[in-house]
C-alpha cells in the first residue's frame, strides 16, 4: 500500500470517529508521525474491530436478555379492548 493511500485510509477512519477539532488534529498528527508498519497495524486493528462488531453486539444483546430473533410487540390498548 502506498504511503498516501494508507494515510488517506487512516484519515477516513478518523473522520468516522466522534472527535472534537482538537482531538481530530491530534489524531491526524499521530498518524502522520507513524511508520508505515504502525499505520498498517492501525488499519488492521480497525478492520478487525469492524468485522467483529456485529458478533459483539449480538453477544451483548444475549447477555442483556434481548432476543433479536423474537421481538415482543406491545399491543396498543385499543387492540386488546374488544
Amino acid at each position: 500500500m502506498h504511503d498516501a493511500d494508507r494515510r488517506n485510509d487512516l484519515r477516513a477512519v478518523i473522520d468516522l470517529l466522534l472527535l472534537g477539532k482538537c482531538q481530530k488534529s491530534l489524531a491526524v498528527e499521530s498518524i502522520d508521525s507513524m511508520s508505515a508498519d504502525e499505520q498498517n497495524d492501525v488499519l488492521a486493528l480497525y478492520e478487525q474491530v469492524i468485522n467483529q462488531l456485529p458478533a459483539a453486539l449480538e453477544a451483548a444483546k444475549r447477555i442483556r436478555g434481548i432476543d433479536p430473533a423474537v421481538r415482543a410487540v406491545n399491543p396498543s390498548p385499543s387492540d386488546t379492548e374488544q
